[in-house]
């Protein structure tokens, strides 16, 4: 039995208090230079995620405050003691099995092979996970490693019985998304006494999605319905468009998009925002496919995202940029577009769309101005 916890009982352990009641440190040029080259380091998979925080950890509280504007989620892993123990067992790994972590490997050690500082980190974690009857010597094995591709995991292996075993779970490295952010921020706000917004304006901003995360029956309104593409010599039938209840990795719902064989039309959810000329734009989402497959006259390139520009008059600019989603079967993945707009762009569209049959599932879009 797997049995993961949520992170608000895993540990009798408060995060820490405010640093000083209503004072936010003091972001001076150094701190923020540091903060930037955590927030360049790639962040697209768990192991990279890992890393960041990893690098994270010898920041200043200055150095996080800044961070935390942009990447909320990788300074709560580092301030959080219900994650720093992890974290602090990772560090101290071997040359080797820390190479293997950072790379994406699963790492595990058994009881016996943990050195006594790493014993005195993993007991108390494990006693705090609530086994029935907790003796240290029942400790089979930790373990720790990407799961599905999506987050990072601490498991713990415990000797129940003769033949049975439970695991229990603290989830790490977990994909930046927009709801899970601003909850990052809240909790980060009793840490700092100040919340670590992100800028109003310019490089670290973010332009106004609504609904980014498909909480809300927003498509057809929020979300415009666009017919994208069309294939054969027929309309119709057109690929079913919705959202998706409990399925969202962002939030409780996500963007669902399904199609077969039989499917003519198929259309894209589409929203166009201001942007001012010149500015420099990230468009992201996260991205899970279920049995996406090419059929009849299908394209693979046509699933994922879309980044265009439009003119005052709505007009198209230049030719869109496309982050092509993979096919087949696969968990949580981040698409990302980089582009720069145009001198007579008004607006940045961004786009959603699935031209194959199969399922597939939209999460967290949102667009960053990086410069």
């Amino acid at each position: 039995m797997v049995l993961t916890l949520a992170l608000t009982v895993f540990l009798a352990i408060a995060p820490q208090t405010a640093l000083a009641a209503g004072r936010a440190p003091v972001v001076d040029d150094t701190a923020r230079y540091a903060a930037d080259d955590v927030r360049r380091m790639p962040d697209g998979t768990p192991w990279e995620r890992l890393n960041q925080v990893l690098a994270a950890r010898k920041l200043s509280q200055a150095a996080l405050f800044e961070l935390a504007s942009t990447h909320p989620s990788i300074v709560t892993q580092v301030i959080d003691p219900r994650y720093t123990k992890v974290y602090d067992f990772v560090a101290g790994f071997e040359p080797g099995d820390l190479f293997r972590a950072r790379q994406g490997e699963t790492v595990v050690r058994e009881y016996g092979q943990l050195k006594k500082r790493e014993k005195e980190i993993v007991e108390p974690l494990a006693e705090a996970m609530g086994f029935k009857k907790f003796k240290p010597e029942r400790i089979k094995a930790v373990r720790i490693g990407p799961l599905k591709g999506e987050i990072y995991r601490f498991d713990v292996v415990y000797q129940v019985k003769k033949k049975k075993t439970d695991i229990r779970s603290l989830q790490m490295g977990w994909p930046s998304t927009p709801e899970r952010d601003e909850t990052a921020r809240d909790e980060l706000a009793k840490h700092f006494g100040a919340r670590p917004s992100r800028v109003g304006r310019g490089a670290g901003s973010v332009l106004a999605l609504r609904d980014a995360s498909f909480e809300t029956d927003s498509i057809g309104t929020v979300w415009e319905l666009v017919d994208a593409l069309s294939v054969g010599n027929k309309s119709s039938p057109v690929n079913e468009v919705s959202l998706a209840a409990a399925e969202g990795l962002d939030g409780n719902n996500c963007l669902r998009f399904y199609a077969e064989e039989r499917t003519r039309m198929f259309r894209e959810v589409a929203q166009a925002v201001p942007v001012e000329p010149g500015m420099m734009i990230r468009a992201k989402v996260q991205f899970r496919a279920v049995n996406l497959r090419v059929e009849f006259q299908q394209r693979d390139d046509y699933v994922g995202m879309t980044l265009s520009f439009l003119d005052a008059a709505g007009e198209p600019v230049g030719e869109p940029r496309r982050a092509i989603g993979r096919i087949a079967t696969h968990p949580w993945e981040q698409l990302i577009i980089d582009e720069r707009a145009p001198m007579d762009a008004a607006y940045a569209r961004y786009a959603l769309v699935s031209g194959v049959s199969g399922t597939a599932y939209f999460d967290g879009a949102e667009l960053q101005v990086i410069e």
